[in-house]
């Protein structure tokens, strides 16, 4: 829901799409986000806000610096609590106490414990991972589950190590940097022939924000970020019209004279 929301936001406010069905696209934009609203979902309330500021802050001042500060606060964040073991989860409960629910933080807290235990194994065996069959949780001595793994990126860690968590998190980020940093550039962002592939790749951006907390995987992501891949690589076709150069058949001159009596 909240895709779909920034999505009709933002051709609603490019003009990409102005009618659907006959009907104004700024009353279907309208009914969707109060939809979104009643879904009642806080993490889903912060994306949708931190993706309305990149597109209007790239859309008037024309800079996509927010997009890559958010893209470089994901690597910043797997590096410290996967690789540097420095694990920040008690500063980030502590700031968001002050504006959340303590319900939603208590919820927070109980993942962040619990990926502070898995990620602690899961650098054991750091560059492969334990593999699958539950290797990589931990049990107590009669064989309880100790540990319940809720995000992506704890999950991919501990089965597959360092080279699992790079390969999906460059496969899904490198096509939304290279997009907004070789392709199309945040001054473009409003043409509407680019609009569409702007929200999208912002999109999957949001969405790999969300696997820090959660592991809901949708392969429309992963379709959306091969789509922008593809953008990316496409060579600009340039029309030119050769004429080929074709020398004219040369047939032998044959002359009739007639000679007067």
């Amino acid at each position: 829901m909240m895709a779909a929301t920034l999505v009709g936001i933002w051709l609603w406010q490019t003009g990409t799409v102005k009618h659907l069905w006959n009907i104004p696209i700024k009353w279907l934009v309208a009914a969707l986000f109060v939809t979104f609203i009643l879904t009642r979902s806080t993490g889903a309330y912060a994306l949708l806000a931190g993706g309305i500021a990149i597109l209007f802050v790239g859309k008037n001042l024309r800079t996509a610096a927010l997009a890559f500060l958010l893209i470089a606060g994901i690597v910043v964040y797997l590096y410290i609590n996967a690789v540097s073991g420095t694990y920040v989860a008690d500063q980030i409960v502590e700031s968001l106490s002050k504006v959340l629910p303590e319900d939603r933080v208590g919820s927070l807290e109980f993942r962040f414990n619990n990926e502070e235990l898995l990620s602690a194994k899961a650098r054991e065996q750091v560059i492969f991972g334990w593999g699958g069959y539950g290797r990589a949780l931990i049990f107590g001595p009669d064989g309880s589950q100790l540990t319940i793994p809720d995000s992506l990126w704890i999950n991919i860690f501990g089965q597959n190590g360092t080279v699992g968590l790079v390969s999906l998190f460059v496969t899904m980020l490198l096509p939304t940097l290279s997009l907004f940093w070789m392709r199309y550039p945040a001054r473009l962002w409003t043409n509407k022939r680019v609009a569409s592939a702007t929200v999208i790749a912002l999109m999957t951006a949001l969405y790999m924000v969300d696997c820090l907390i959660n592991a809901m995987i949708n392969p429309i992501y992963i379709l959306a970020a091969g789509g922008i891949a593809g953008l990316v690589l496409r060579r600009e076709r340039v029309n030119k019209t050769v004429q080929p150069s074709v020398e004219p058949r040369s047939l032998p001159s044959q002359r009739y004279a007639v000679q007067p009596r």
